[in-house]
């Protein structure tokens, strides 16, 4: 059964588009199926993030129980789409590990943790 799928129009810098057409070409994919999968995994990264940013707020605000519910669901969401992508969970792992020392209430080694991934996010 074929899903049912919407026509959009978009409008991309040229040094983009270049891009865009230089890994279609040695890819030997469609642009149209290259732009759906990085729509895809951006909207998954960003419903993520979302997920992690109202679990921090929680712990913020001084709700330990919906914090720790809500980091074990994007605990267990990341270490499902590692598995159904065929990606090393390893990947993951050090995120989880800051994750989980916050809902241990182990703030000092989260803090340490979570500087590391954004120094080496700010990197890429």
């Amino acid at each position: 059964m074929r899903k049912e799928t919407k026509m959009y129009s978009l409008r991309l810098p040229e040094e983009l588009k270049n891009k865009l057409d230089k890994v279609s070409k040695k890819l030997g994919k469609p642009k149209s199926v290259i732009i759906r999968e990085a729509v895809t995994a951006f909207l998954d990264d960003m419903q993520d993030f979302s997920t992690a940013i109202n679990a921090l707020e929680e712990l913020k605000d001084g709700d330990y129980n919906k914090a720790s519910k809500k980091i074990d669901k994007l605990v267990k969401d990341i270490h499902e789409e590692a598995s159904q992508e065929d990606i090393s969970s390893d990947d993951f792992d050090f995120a989880v590990k800051a994750l989980e020392e916050l809902k241990d209430g182990d703030y000092n080694k989260a803090s340490k943790k979570i500087n590391k991934i954004v120094k080496d996010y700010k990197k890429k």
